[in-house]
């Protein structure tokens, strides 16, 4: 009895979802940390190249052209061609004296190492070049440098300059150096060499889990919906599922087209997730790229006249270093374990691409499920509604046609919120298990750490599940143990993220935003004023987009806004935008759906989901109409709730509800007005690709 009870504990163990995936997770990362030790990798011991240069002042054609105008540049060819994607650029300053530029090669292995000199035609000056590793520092000064950089194409050497350093000329757009040098030995051994080892591999652990056990969740969810009974059995889930490959595929090609050149942001030196990620896998907080000596020397660094062609844009300066104030949870989560399984870079469309996908599929899983629950039954049009509004009309076509740093964060935030709420969801149902709660908090405080906007949403909803939990009697042992299993993961990463303001900046409630150095000067503004409410909600509401020729004809407006409202004398800057009556017009009949939706269900745990999705878009939607700087972008922190609400009131409604005529009418302009918004949703991401 005793052995056939082992067996049938080892047998349930061995079919437990959650322990394969951490198996699978942990041999991943114990093979890629015994390949790191034997082939270490730039960030393991690092390799540092610094370049002392000379650029002429006039180097510069205008004073606002970008600082991508005069840079150096470093590929190397570790066996596998030279890759644009995987280079790095060195930001120079024209200033007219020598100035050491630095960067980390991104590998310590290579065969053959290009350096580029500035892309601006005209003279340079090179005086010094410097390699320093773990083990030991080279440098090649005046004529040894002809020893190591052989100019091959667009340049030529005019001789020495009478400082020390040889004078070349650019003659085009792509001059090349050949660097012959050999790899230093790395130093694989050590307290810094385990300490960055550490973050990464435990970065990609967590993160395989998450996704995996994600995975394998949603495709049971799918599956219990097929069953009879289920709310997608027979020939319904089929066309469903159609329905949720082509919106990926659709995802998936914006974003492969939102840059027309295969040469991601990064490349540019502004992307701030890419500096970030190179910073952790350093062990690092602040950001390899240093300050230039002339930023430094400005009596005021964050005017942003004076600093337009030194700034790191939109990175916090702080004491003389570079930090991010963007939330590091997409770094955590996605870049770096990307970069620990396929040793590459992740361009910034492919996050977007992955975040918005899960985002579409938590938001349209959560609808079926709670539609699953109302009291009319499914039909084939309310899960076409719900299909069309949260596949097409939340933001996301808009946020792939772009996809920078500022964009994934957004994505980002939504899918974890997105996966919260879908997962607390499930997870409330009696009987179910409190590790759904576990991994709920979990993408709560991924959540906050992707925009520090949903701290107070987060808290909000951790009190939503408590009353929840407390009002449903004769649980309160299970309630209890929900409770701590949602807010125990999500108040650690919300420790972290604290410790890690102040590890920064001092204080643990600085996220960097004071300190943002980019177009304005962020001590002569407040960032969050009342007295920007009327003027945002004029903007946020009912700004009309420009229609005219070409092709897709509708686009943003950029500073022809509305003038209904007079802009505040200390507000920053407005990108443009589409007023959200404007861009999703079928959502003036939530005023109408929602209170017969609450009126016709009767499931508590589909209340708490209407309840916390309304206050969830709300919250958002205030903390933006307070906000002092306008961009279309920042709607997906609340469009995608509303759009959620809506496709569940609408799905609730009944044949025989009894409603007036000017509902009905109302109901009568959904086709009409949900097509109107689809389009501007799909012209405006068109618009911004084409």
């Amino acid at each position: 009895m005793a052995g056939t009870s082992l067996g049938g504990r080892s047998s349930r163990i061995l079919r437990n979802p959650l322990l394969w995936v951490v198996g699978i997770a942990f041999m991943v990362v114990l093979v890629k940390g015994m390949l790191f030790l034997a082939f270490p990798p730039g960030w393991l011991s690092p390799v540092e190249l610094k370049v002392e240069v000379r650029l002429e002042k006039d180097a510069r054609t205008s004073l606002h052209g970008r600082k991508d105008d005069v840079f150096l540049q470093i590929y190397q060819n570790t066996g596998e061609g030279m890759s644009e994607e995987e280079s790095r650029r060195i930001p120079v300053v024209a200033s007219g004296s020598y100035e050491w530029t630095k960067i980390v090669l991104p590998s310590r292995n290579w065969e053959e190492i290009r350096f580029d000199g500035p892309s601006q035609p005209g003279l340079f000056s090179i005086r010094a070049v410097r390699l320093l590793s773990d083990q030991k520092t080279l440098e090649w000064r005046g004529e040894e440098l002809r020893e190591v950089l052989i100019p091959t194409v667009q340049l030529t050497e005019i001789g020495p300059d009478g400082d020390g350093g040889l004078i070349f000329r650019s003659s085009g757009g792509d001059p090349q150096f050949d660097f012959l040098i050999n790899p230093p030995e790395p130093s694989v051994f050590g307290g810094d060499q385990f300490f960055r080892l550490l973050l990464p591999l435990g970065a990609t652990f967590c993160a395989l889990v998450l996704f995996g056990w994600g995975s394998i969740f949603m495709i049971r969810v799918w599956l219990e919906m097929r069953q009879e009974g289920g709310g997608l059995a027979g020939f319904l889930g089929v066309w469903v599922g159609v329905g949720l490959f082509l919106f990926v595929v659709t995802y998936l090609s914006l974003g492969a087209q939102a840059e027309k050149k295969p040469v991601p942001q990064h490349m540019a030196g502004h992307n701030l997730y890419f500096h970030l990620t190179e910073s952790f896998l350093h062990g690092r907080l602040d950001l390899l790229e240093e300050p230039s000596r002339p930023l430094l020397e400005l009596e005021n660094p964050f005017d942003p006249v004076a600093n337009e062609t030194l700034r790191l844009h939109d990175a916090s300066f702080f004491h003389n270093r570079y930090y991010v104030y963007f939330g590091p949870a997409p770094v955590v989560t996605l870049y770096i374990p990307w970069r620990v399984v396929t040793g590459t870079d992740l361009p910034d469309r492919w996050a977007d691409a992955c975040f918005l996908s899960w985002a579409f599929f938590f938001l349209f899983f959560t609808f079926l499920r709670v539609r699953s629950l109302l009291p009319t039954k499914p039909s084939g049009g309310s899960i076409l509604v719900g299909l069309l509004t949260i596949g097409l009309t939340t933001g996301a076509l808009f946020l792939m046609a772009r996809s920078v740093v500022y964009e994934v964060a957004l994505s980002s935030a939504l899918m974890w919120m997105a996966a919260a709420v879908f997962l607390t969801f499930e997870g409330l149902r009696k009987g179910r298990s409190a590790f759904l709660l576990f991994f709920a908090g979990l993408a709560l405080g991924f959540a906050m750490g992707s925009r520090h906007s949903f701290v107070l949403v987060s808290l909000v909803f951790v009190a939503s599940v408590f009353l929840f939990l407390v009002l449903r009697r004769g649980y309160w042992v299970e309630g209890l143990r929900k409770i701590l299993a949602l807010s125990i993961p999500a108040a650690a990463i919300g420790l972290l993220l604290l410790v890690h303001n102040y590890s920064r900046f001092g204080d643990p409630l600085e996220f960097g935003h004071n300190f943002q150095i980019g177009v304005v000067d962020p001590n002569t503004v407040d960032f969050l004023e009342p007295e920007n409410l009327a003027y945002n909600l004029t903007i946020n509401l009912f700004q009309p987009p420009a229609i005219y020729s070409p092709f897709p004809w509708i686009h943003l407006r950029g500073q022809e806004l509305l003038e209904w409202v007079s802009r505040p004398s200390s507000y920053i800057r407005v990108e443009g935008g589409v007023g959200l009556l404007v861009a999703n017009p079928y959502l003036v009949l939530l005023p109408f759906l929602c209170p017969v939706a609450f009126w016709r269900c009767s499931d508590r745990r589909a209340l708490w989901l209407f309840a916390v999705v309304a206050v969830a878009a709300a919250i958002n939607f205030l903390i933006i109409a307070l906000f002092s700087y306008s961009a279309p972008r920042y709607a997906v922190d609340y469009v995608p709730w509303m759009v959620l609400l809506f496709a569940l009131c609408w799905s609730a409604r009944g044949k025989d509800d009894p409603v007036g005529w000017g509902r009905r009418i109302l109901g009568w302009l959904l086709i009409p007005t949900l097509a109107w918004s689809i389009y501007v949703h799909f012209g405006l991401a068109l618009q911004r690709i084409l």
